[in-house]
């Protein structure tokens, strides 16, 4: 597994760039080694990311919800994906 940060901006990348699917299992696979040691926010909030833009929620376990201020757009809904 490559450094996880390295590895999270990748997934941020292909998210930006609609590789939705591809991007969910690079997080995927980093949420399953990083999180026996601590949890990374990071990855969890990026899958999210990616599943809420393929509007696939069900089945996560969404651990928060909470309205994010966003400039020029309003407010936004974030969803931690666990």
């Amino acid at each position: 597994m490559p450094d996880p940060s390295a590895a999270i901006g990748l997934a941020v990348t292909q998210i930006n760039a609609g590789k939705l699917d591809e991007a969910d299992k690079l997080l995927t696979s980093i949420i399953d080694d990083t999180d026996k040691k601590a949890p990374n926010l990071g990855a969890h909030v990026a899958r999210g990311t990616a599943r809420a833009l393929r509007r696939e929620l069900q089945g996560t376990d969404a651990c928060c919800v909470m309205p994010v201020p966003c400039t020029n757009l309003g407010m936004h809904t974030l969803f931690l994906a666990a």
